[in-house]
């Protein structure tokens, strides 16, 4: 308690923090909101005074209060005001504002998709007038592009299509694209079915120039690459334009823990600042540290403000000015700032999985620096003891490099155990080939800043740039070899199921005591708890019952069942009819810890039951696939088989099927005019569950035995929300969970 007080009083922002996490999570109603709250209230209440609990209260109440006017406060000339909160059709007038949008000059990169705008007009259809209006919007151009110019930033055009509400999350922890637009301050989303005109910027404003500049330089540094792959790679890499990154390569930097690398964040900014720090070494002191925030925030600018830049020039920022007028502060007090002044400028960032995992990661990494360092001298005590006169040069170097390769190692480990939980949390995975990928990860990204700075002012010069390039697309190859390797390593990752969050909250605590403790016997007491939560998140749901899920509604017009056996270790599905439902399925399935799908069974051929059939081949291992014989009927049946034999899957062909059974053994019973089949897990009573079954007019239908009377017909859910009912297959008891 002594060494927390302590940590209080010489981290004064810390208290500021707290509030703010507190109002925000209190405001949002959310689950052990009140729980952080008291916590955080009491842990503040033994300090002496009034100060800290003053300072506490005001920055709770200044969360809430920004996160009230975030989510419900809507300026007079917003345009939700005239639509309410229905989709609607419009004609608008828009100004293109996305900082990703790569610049004409940069072909081989695609605009993102979708790209932000600002409304500046707004009417219902062309026969009614006019109205200026204001706000933000996702806007998804559903013209071929060959019919429209491309647009740039700063750009006007004149649109019709429908103004569309974004969709939600089907269960609880599904990915809610909502949410996520939310965080960007944009709340509809624009489908574009024809530009009526379109207007270029004449003038560019300052942020335009900025953007012009970091175009211009990505088109000289990234074009002389050899491998598309590495031109994409390079432009996420130093600016954060993931767009030019292939699916295929994006999971595979995913399933190794190295996707973090495309989001620039406080080692890229860092490796900015040091390169314009030796650029202003001939500017007096405390111009030189005044001038470097603002050549900071000129780079965060061309990465379009991600999170994570943000926080690190915030960061640097704060750094800068205390070094400018010769003022210190420790630098977890920074962090703390830093993430106060986001969090009360963007308080729905603190629901944001980037943002968590660069404050967290971060401040791990802070508060392990000093004890790796202290580790790592202990390697070399005995030759400290030696005067400095008396050591040569080579072995002054390999005791320093000695040093610093132990407590960087000793960081990147204390960094990957700070992200765990939100890995298994958001991701479902344990990667621990991470650590070493990582660790030889962070020299390659210095190199290709490096080289990429190289190649930029060597330009007028001849073969110069080519030797450059050359490199850069060595380092760019090793990179993603690197990344396959963790990925496809025997044992390198993991599925589990998500954590929750009081379990999350004691590994934080621990996770600090482990750092901070100075006695053996408490840094050994929290690490064998540590580990003792990790293994109760793997072993936690090994004796699980088996569950139905049945998820209906949205663009589907057929059901889709998901029948997750004991141990959830893999599951049953039926039907896929469109992406948005497979992908809250492959969603669902990697929340509960499974990455394999033992039968993908499909009761029709065409668009209505398999249309999203690839999205779930690229997520899982599939045993095998199920087809009736009228897939070669259908353009999406024939794009599934061929898609299923690329993959390498089995695929499985049976009659047409009129009736579906769901048994309470589990199995799945699926009769047709010459031919009945089943899928079965595990043997026990054969008392019927479920029925799916096809009516006259060819329209399916599901009846279940899983409640009482009133309830035992299924009622599928209608509408452009999706829905997923529960069932416990031992207990049967359905639960909605709905959004």
């Amino acid at each position: 308690m002594e060494n927390l007080r302590k940590h209080i009083i010489l981290h004064p922002s810390l208290s500021l923090l707290l509030g703010a996490i507190s109002g925000i999570l209190l405001a949002s109603q959310i689950r052990f909101a009140a729980v952080f709250a008291c916590a955080a209230l009491a842990i503040l209440i033994f300090l002496p005074g009034y100060r800290e609990l003053a300072k506490f209260a005001g920055s709770a109440f200044l969360g809430a209060l920004s996160l009230f006017s975030a989510k419900h406060y809507e300026a007079p000339s917003s345009y939700l005001r005239l639509i309410g909160k229905t989709d609607c059709g419009a004609e608008i007038v828009v100004k293109i504002n996305d900082s990703l949008h790569p610049g004409s000059e940069n072909d081989w990169l695609e605009p993102p998709r979708p790209m932000t705008a600002d409304i500046l007009r707004f009417r219902f259809s062309p026969d009614d007038s006019w109205r200026e209006a204001s706000g933000r919007i996702a806007l998804i151009m559903r013209v071929p592009p060959k019919y429209v110019p491309d647009l740039s930033y700063g750009d006007e055009a004149t649109l019709l299509g429908v103004l569309k509400c974004p969709k939600g999350a089907s269960f609880e922890g599904d990915f809610s694209y909502s949410e996520f637009l939310e965080r960007k301050g944009i709340k509809r989303i624009f489908e574009a079915s024809s530009m009526t005109s379109m207007h270029e910027s004449e003038s560019l404003s300052l942020m335009g120039s900025i953007l012009e500049l970091r175009n211009y330089c990505m088109e000289k540094v990234c074009t002389d690459l050899k491998d598309a792959r590495n031109m994409g790679m390079l432009a996420a890499i130093l600016f954060g334009c993931k767009q030019g990154i292939g699916y295929e390569d994006k999971q595979t930097f995913i399933e190794s823990g190295m996707i973090h690398i495309f989001a620039v964040s406080g080692m890229h900014v860092g490796i900015i600042a040091l390169i314009f720090l030796c650029v202003f070494r001939f500017i007096p002191f405390k111009w030189r540290y005044l001038s470097l925030p603002l050549a900071v925030f000129a780079y965060t600018a061309t990465t379009g403000f991600q999170p994570s830049a943000v926080r690190a020039s915030v960061m640097i920022s704060i750094w800068c000015l205390f070094k400018a007028f010769c003022m210190a502060t420790p630098a977890m007090n920074t962090i703390y700032l830093s993430a106060f002044i986001m969090l009360c400028t963007a308080p729905l960032s603190l629901f944001d999985p980037g943002f968590q995992f660069s404050f967290l990661a971060t401040a791990f990494l802070i508060l392990s620096w000093s004890t790796m360092i202290s580790f790592s001298s202990a390697l070399i005590e005995k030759e400290r003891l030696i005067p400095k006169e008396k050591r040569s040069f080579v072995n002054l170097l390999r005791s320093k490099a000695l040093i610093y390769l132990t407590a960087s190692a000793g960081t990147t480990i204390a960094a990957w155990l700070a992200s765990l939980p939100l890995s298994l949390f958001y991701q479902g995975l344990l990667v621990p080939c991470s650590i070493p990928a990582n660790f030889l990860a962070i020299p390659l990204v210095w190199a290709i800043f490096m080289f990429s700075a190289l190649e930029f002012v060597v330009q007028p010069f001849p073969v110069l740039p080519d030797i450059a390039a050359w490199i850069l697309d060595n380092s760019l190859t090793a990179m993603r070899l690197l990344a396959e390797w963790a990925a496809s390593a025997d044992g390198s990752s993991s599925r589990f199921p998500a954590p929750d969050g009081l379990s999350i909250l004691a590994y934080y605590v621990l996770l600090v005591m482990f750092l901070r403790v100075k006695r053996e016997f408490h840094a050994a007491l929290s690490f064998a708890l540590l580990l003792s939560i990790v293994l109760y998140w793997q072993e936690r749901e090994a004796s699980d019952s088996p569950h139905l899920y049945i998820l209906s509604g949205g663009g589907a017009n057929v059901p889709v069942l998901i029948l997750c056996e004991a141990g959830r270790s893999s599951a049953d599905i039926v039907n896929a009819p469109d992406y948005d439902s497979a992908r809250t399925t492959v969603n669902k399935l990697k929340r509960l810890g499974i990455d394999k799908v033992r039968n993908l069974l499909f009761c029709e051929g065409n668009k209505d039951f398999c249309a999203g059939a690839e999205c779930i081949f690229k997520a899982f291992w599939i045993d095998r696939i199920c087809f009736p014989p009228t897939w070669n009927r259908s353009y999406y049946g024939k794009k599934a088989i061929r898609s299923a034999a690329e993959n390498e899957i089995p695929i499985f062909l049976f009659d047409n099927i009129d009736k579906l059974h769901v048994m309470r053994s589990p199995e799945i019973c699926f009769e047709g005019e010459r031919l009945k089949y089943s899928f079965k897990w595990l043997l026990s009573g054969k008392r019927l569950l479920l029925r799916m079954e096809k009516d006259r007019s060819g329209s399916w239908k599901i009846e279940g035995d899983y409640g009482d009377a009133e309830n035992a017909r299924l009622d599928l859910q209608i509408g452009n929300k999706l829905k997923m009912d529960e069932i416990n297959l031992f207990n049967p008891q359905r639960r909605s969970q709905k959004q």
